[in-house]
C-alpha cells in the first residue's frame, strides 16, 4: 500500500502531461484556418487527382487538416483550358461570399502535378502565418475571434511565383492591389521557344480505293510545326496491285502534296491536303511511251499524333482526296495504236502511317 500510495502523484502528473498538449490542441482549434472545398475534377482533362487527393496534398502542405465542412470561408478551384496547357483559377472567399484571394496557375506539365501546384500555392498564401510571426486573417479562420477593443488590421496576402509556359515569370497579389513583375524565366523546353519546330519523315500507304485494284506506297514527308498551325509537303508514289490480262496491268501515280493542318490540343489534327500528281500504266508486257494523265485532286484529312520521345513521332492518318482537275490518258503504245484510258477514279482514299523526326 505504501508503495502504491507513492505512485499515485507520479500517475497524475503523466496523465497531466498527456492531456496538456490535448487541450491546447482543443483550445487552439477554434483559431485555426480552415475552409471549406469546392473542386470537381473535369471530364476532359485526363490524368487530373480526384477531390479527396487533392484535399491530402491540402493538408500536407498546411501542416494539419484544413478542409472542414463547417469553416466559415470557402476555397473554389476550377481547372481549366488554355490552348495545349492547363490552368488552375483559384479564389478564396469570405463568409459573405466576398472575394479575398485569386490566382491563375498555369503548368506546361500534367494535370496532377498542375493539382500539386495549386495546392502548395494555396498553403503558401493562406497558411504558414505562425513561420512569418503574423496573426491568420480573421476571416480565414474556423471561428470568429471575441472582440476586445477594437481589432487589428489583417495582414495583406503574400504573393506566390507561378511559371507561365507562354510568357514572363509573374508575381501574383491579392485585390484591390495587383502588381505584375516581369523577370526571365527559363523555358521548360528550349525548343519550343525558338520558334516552329521542323520534321522531317516518311510514310508508309495503303490505297484501297480510287487506283484500278488495291494499291501501296510511300512517301518522303517535310514538315514545319507551329503551336496550332502546321504545314507539310510530301512525295509520294502509289502503285495497284498487278493483275494479268486486265488492261491495265498495274497503274503508277506519282504525286506531290501540300498539306497544311490545323493542330489541336487533344493531339489531333484536321488537314486539307492539296495532290498535284501524274498516272503511268503498265500493260500488255510494254510500257505506255505516251502519257497526259494530270490527277488534281484536295479533300480533308484526319491525323493523330503520338509522340514516342522528345524528337520521334508517329502521325497515322486516313484522307480522301477528290478530284477537281485532270484529263483521260491518251497513251500511244509501241507497235503504233493510240488508246484512250480514264482508269483513275473520282474519289481517292488513303490510310497511312508518317513516322517523323525533329531536325533541330
Amino acid at each position: 500500500m505504501p508503495r502504491a500510495a507513492a505512485l499515485v502523484p507520479l500517475l497524475c502528473l503523466s496523465l497531466l502531461l498527456i492531456l496538456a498538449p490535448a487541450r491546447a490542441l482543443a483550445g487552439d482549434e477554434p483559431n485555426r484556418v480552415a475552409f471549406r472545398f469546392d473542386y470537381t475534377p473535369p471530364r476532359t482533362i485526363r490524368g487530373c487527382m480526384g477531390r479527396d487527393d487533392f484535399i491530402m496534398w491540402l493538408a500536407s502542405g498546411f501542416g494539419f487538416p484544413v478542409v472542414r465542412d463547417d469553416a466559415r470561408a470557402l476555397v473554389r478551384v476550377e481547372l481549366k483550358r488554355k490552348g495545349r496547357e492547363i490552368e488552375a483559377h483559384v479564389s478564396a472567399l469570405d463568409e459573405h461570399g466576398a472575394e479575398r484571394w485569386n490566382a491563375v496557375i498555369p503548368t506546361p506539365l500534367d494535370c496532377r502535378e498542375l493539382v500539386q501546384d495549386a495546392a502548395y500555392a494555396i498553403a503558401l498564401n493562406l497558411g504558414r502565418w505562425e513561420l512569418q510571426k503574423q496573426p491568420a486573417p480573421e476571416w480565414l479562420l474556423l471561428r470568429p475571434q471575441i472582440e476586445v477593443g477594437l481589432s487589428a488590421p489583417s495582414p495583406s496576402l503574400r504573393s506566390f511565383i507561378a511559371y507561365d509556359d507562354d510568357g514572363p515569370l509573374r508575381r501574383r497579389t491579392p485585390d484591390p492591389f495587383y502588381e505584375v513583375t516581369t523577370v526571365p524565366a527559363p523555358p521548360t523546353n528550349p525548343t519550343e521557344s525558338q520558334g516552329p519546330k521542323w520534321e522531317l519523315g516518311a510514310a508508309g500507304l495503303f490505297a484501297p480505293y480510287g487506283l484500278p485494284r488495291i494499291g501501296f506506297g510511300g512517301s518522303a514527308a517535310v514538315s514545319v510545326t507551329w503551336s496550332r498551325f502546321s504545314l507539310g509537303g510530301e512525295v509520294r508514289v502509289l502503285a495497284s496491285l498487278v493483275q494479268e490480262n486486265i488492261d491495265p496491268e498495274q497503274t503508277l501515280l506519282l504525286s506531290g502534296l501540300v498539306v497544311p493542318c490545323l493542330e489541336t490540343s487533344w493531339s489531333f489534327a484536321a488537314c486539307a491536303p492539296i495532290s498535284v500528281g501524274r498516272a503511268a500504266y503498265l500493260g500488255e508486257g510494254a510500257t505506255y511511251v505516251e502519257s497526259d494523265a494530270l490527277a488534281v485532286s484536295l479533300g480533308p484529312r484526319f491525323a493523330y499524333n503520338f509522340k514516342v520521345t522528345e524528337r520521334l513521332r508517329l502521325r497515322p492518318f486516313v484522307e480522301a482526296l477528290f478530284a477537281v482537275g485532270g484529263n483521260p490518258l491518251t497513251v500511244k503504245l509501241q507497235n503504233g495504236d493510240t488508246r484512250v484510258h480514264q482508269p483513275l477514279a473520282p474519289v481517292f482514299v488513303h490510310a497511312g502511317i508518317v513516322v517523323l523526326i525533329d531536325v533541330q
